[in-house]
């Protein structure tokens, strides 16, 4: 015995064409997950690199406050 929604050859296209997008659909969602974590890696590198700059520019502030503390102690 046959189910009659089976035998309408519109849902036999309807199924096909929806076999046919699912691997595209596949692709494209593996594809969006792979840049999204590449893109969260790269934004994680930037940060690190923007924090070292800061960092060292901070170490040079405080080494060249240290110097001038120290001529100015010397002068006195």
């Amino acid at each position: 015995m046959r189910i009659p929604f089976f035998r309408s050859i519109r849902t036999h296209l309807l199924l096909l064409v929806l076999l046919s997008v699912l691997p595209a659909l596949g692709i494209v969602i593996y594809t969006g997950i792979s840049r999204l974590h590449s893109d969260v890696e790269a934004a994680h590198n930037d940060a690190l690199r923007v924090l070292q700059s800061l960092a060292n520019e901070h170490q040079r502030t405080v080494e060249s406050t240290r110097q001038f503390l120290k001529s100015a102690r010397q002068a006195a």
